[in-house]
C-alpha cells in the first residue's frame, strides 16, 4: 500500500488512470482523484506470490487484495466514511510513473474521505433471490 500524499504523485497517478469504459486513449479520466482526501495504490508483490504457487500464486495474491480491500471499505461505512475503488488504470504506466519496480504491481486505487453527497442505497435481492 502506498499512500499518494503530493500533488506532484497525484498527477502522476491521475496520468494512469483511463475513463470508466477503459476507453484507449482516455488517459487522465479519473481527474477527480485530485480532491479526494486519501488516495492510496494498493499493490502486489509478485516476486513472493510466484515463489509461493507459481501462476496461481499471483491470482491468489490478488483475490486476497481485493478481499482486504472490501474488508477497508466496509470498516470506513462503519465509520461514516465513503470509498471509492478505481481499477480503470493503466497498471505498467501507473508503476513507471511511480518509479515501482518489476515485482511490485499496482491493483487497484483507494480513496477515503467524508464524502459531501447523500448515498442512495440501490435495490438489493433477497437473500432467497440469491442462495439456491
Amino acid at each position: 500500500l502506498m499512500l499518494v500524499k503530493g500533488i506532484k504523485e497525484r498527477e502522476k497517478v491521475i496520468a494512469a488512470t483511463l475513463d470508466p469504459f477503459l476507453s484507449p486513449h482516455s488517459y487522465g479520466g479519473q481527474a477527480w482523484l485530485m480532491s479526494a482526501p486519501v488516495i492510496a495504490v494498493v499493490m502486489i508483490e509478485k516476486r513472493r506470490a510466484l515463489v509461493r504457487l507459481g501462476e496461481r500464486g499471483e491470482i491468489f495474491a490478488i483475490q486476497d487484495t481485493f478481499a482486504a480491500i472490501q474488508n477497508a471499505r466496509l470498516t470506513a461505512a462503519a465509520h461514516g466514511l465513503s470509498t471509492s475503488v478505481i481499477r480503470e488504470f493503466d497498471a505498467q504506466l501507473l508503476q513507471k510513473n511511480l518509479n515501482l519496480p518489476w515485482y511490485v504491481e499496482p491493483i487497484a486505487i483507494f480513496t477515503v474521505g467524508y464524502s459531501d453527497e447523500e448515498k442512495e442505497i440501490p435495490p438489493r435481492l433477497s437473500v432467497a433471490e440469491i442462495v439456491k
